[in-house]
């Protein structure tokens, strides 16, 4: 039972003496800052991303910083905008994605027995099949919008996690704090919750921020094979 405090202590600590005391960690949670800053209050100093301001394909000018579209609309305003859909729908994903393979991937280790086998044949089949052709598979089935972008990456996004997060509760079933948990009759739900998901804080953040990152980079992926399949 005392294991569970130290490890979350721990894992949020490594995390943040990281970023204070390690240069590259502290640069990139600088990086992050700025474009949440940027996609919070940016879109107020810019205008209308879809308004026609000048000639089309403009270079660089002091009028247009990053030039304009092939319409002739302003592409650092554009810029600027699609930054706060980007990070909601990147870190919305990566959240969700996590929660999913962590719902999945710890009730299959920790139950284990015929549920371990379904469900790790379940986030299996996933995995075999490459994440972009199936999210563009699905979403050529569904409306367009952030919120569908958002479930179909969380579909073609939450296998991996489970898959690593299973390992890891099958390594922290059978340790001491666990099997004295069980003995005192905690239930199986305040023994994950309590026990195991606080042990793999450090694991979970780290899958957060790679599902940010992957979900923003196919959301790039998606938005451009639309663009390119539909431009007239």
């Amino acid at each position: 039972m005392s294991a569970r405090t130290p490890g979350a202590i721990a894992g949020i600590s490594a995390w943040a003496d990281a970023v204070r005391h390690d240069k590259r960690a502290a640069f990139g949670a600088g990086v992050v800052l700025f474009f949440v800053l940027l996609a919070a209050f940016g879109p107020l100093f810019v205008g209308d991303p879809n308004e026609l301001v000048g000639v089309p394909l403009q270079p660089p000018s002091a009028a247009h910083w990053l030039g304009t579209t092939g319409q002739g609309q302003d592409v650092l305003a554009q810029l600027v905008v699609g930054t706060r859909t980007s990070l909601l729908i990147g870190f919305s994903v990566g959240l969700t994605v996590v929660f999913v393979g962590a719902l999945i991937g710890v009730t299959a280790g920790y139950v284990g027995g015929r549920v371990d086998g379904i469900l790790s044949l379940l986030f299996n089949v996933f995995l075999v099949i490459p994440g972009l052709p199936l999210a563009i598979v699905i979403a050529a089935y569904l409306p367009s919008g952030p919120l569908t972008l958002g479930l179909v990456l969380v579909i073609a996004g939450w296998a991996w996690n489970a898959r690593v997060l299973r390992a890891q509760t099958l390594a922290h079933r059978n340790r001491d704090f666990v099997a004295a948990a069980v003995v005192a009759g905690e239930s199986g739900w305040r023994i994950v919750t309590s026990e195991i998901l606080p042990n793999m804080t450090s694991l979970i953040v780290s899958q957060v921020i790679g599902g940010t990152v992957y979900a923003i980079g196919a959301q790039v992926g998606l938005e451009f094979l639309d663009w390119a399949t539909y431009r007239p």
